[in-house]
């Protein structure tokens, strides 16, 4: 496994925007949440400024209750649109063998035959770049790829041996992940920027809020 790994050697921004590092946010549990604040929020907002005050009274006495969302709610749902459209573009355009399998484990446990991998490569390969065989999968990447600098023997190497019938092993996944993982560039780079300008917002929301309850409590 380590001799396929070292087939690759990715450069350091490309590997930041790779589709295992956007994986990484994008399987969050949370983020879920941002579906409902992208739904509920705006009619919560459109509700308390229809409401606005609230007067009651006790005792004689008038009382009046100021409705206003406790927190800053444009922030907020910017964030949530910013999640919202990195969960879609996640879902539709990362890889399956890195979105729905983070491991090897996972993918031998899945059931998938070795062969899923030869057919994932060749079907992108031959969606973008016009290969439709070993020779041309190595061509695309001798001449083009700006991301990996592949030893070509142990390419070949590698692709050959998700076609034979030997059983599948580790190095035959991690060869796949690694090709898939800097595939898509500018879909990559649009669903990791749009995951950080949602948690940079969410995290801007939450100190705020620190911030506030701290000085109303001191």
């Amino acid at each position: 496994m380590k001799r396929i790994k070292n087939i690759f050697k990715i450069s350091t921004w490309n590997s930041f925007f790779s589709w295992k590092n956007t994986s990484n946010i994008g399987r969050l549990k949370f983020l879920n949440a941002s579906y409902i604040i992208f739904i509920i929020l705006p009619i919560l907002v459109k509700l308390f400024s229809r409401l606005d005050k609230i007067k009651f009274t006790i005792d004689n006495n008038i009382h009046i209750i100021d409705l206003e969302l406790p927190f800053n709610w444009k922030l907020l749902y910017f964030s949530a649109v910013a999640l919202v459209i990195g969960n879609i573009l996640y879902y539709f355009s990362c890889p399956k063998i890195i979105r729905l399998y983070p491991d090897f484990e996972r993918f031998v446990k899945s059931g998938m035959p070795k062969v899923y991998l030869h057919r994932m490569l060749a079907k992108y390969f031959v969606n973008h770049t016009g290969a439709d065989n070993l020779n041309g999968m190595l061509t695309y990447y001798e001449r083009y790829s700006k991301i990996h600098k592949i030893n070509g023997f142990h390419m070949r190497t590698a692709l050959e041996s998700l076609r034979d019938e030997e059983p599948l092993d580790g190095g035959n996944f991690v060869f796949t992940q690694e090709l898939m993982n800097f595939t898509y560039w500018h879909l990559r780079i649009i669903t990791m920027l749009s995951y950080l300008t949602g948690l940079l917002l969410l995290l801007w929301v939450i100190i705020e809020k620190v911030i506030y309850t701290l000085k109303y409590l001191i």
